[in-house]
């Protein structure tokens, strides 16, 4: 679980880091944790070994809707969109990494490269990448569900607190 650890993605944009851009927009999503919080699904049981390590495997296991967490070898790496400024891939997550080219601690491509990922992070890897003979190493999944229902109105009661405090004088 460690390895498969991720924070947020941040990341400067290749094409424009050093420029002074104008009129640009951005979107927050308010209250974004506490919506994920009560209303996504998460691991909610123990990740167990599965029986065999394979791609077969795994997409019988995300099939069935299960939560994966895996380590995998990928060869010929490559960016999809070779303009894309946010590339997923953590060079401080990988090991074995070869030939790579990195873009500010990110994998524009790489001759070869194992990493720890999350059934979410292969989607996006999916979906940003080309890669050639991925092979697992080791795979674990985890039932999804709901948080205890006690966290979520834990949850839903700091958020309440905390919105009625928006905007009072002197509660910043």
């Amino acid at each position: 679980c460690r390895e498969a650890f991720r924070g947020g993605n941040t990341h400067a944009n290749r094409m424009y880091a050093g420029y002074i851009l104008h009129d640009v927009q951005s979107a927050d999503r308010s209250s974004s944790y506490p919506d994920c919080q009560c209303n996504d699904r998460f691991p909610c049981t123990h990740f167990v070994q599965a029986e065999e390590n394979s791609i077969q495997a795994l997409e019988e296991l995300l099939h069935r809707r299960r939560a994966c967490l895996f380590r995998i070898r990928l060869q010929n790496v490559r960016l999809l969109d070779q303009s894309f400024g946010c590339p997923y891939i953590p060079v401080d997550k990988c090991r074995n990494l070869s030939g790579y080219v990195n873009d500010n601690g990110r994998i524009l491509c790489a001759d070869s490269l194992e990493i720890t990922i999350t059934d979410i992070d292969w989607s996006i890897i999916q979906s940003e990448y080309t890669f050639t003979d991925p092979k697992i190493l080791v795979l674990y999944s985890a039932r999804y569900g709901k948080l205890p229902r006690v966290l979520v109105n834990t949850t839903i009661e700091y958020y309440q607190k905390k919105t009625e405090l928006k905007n009072v004088q002197g509660k910043e």
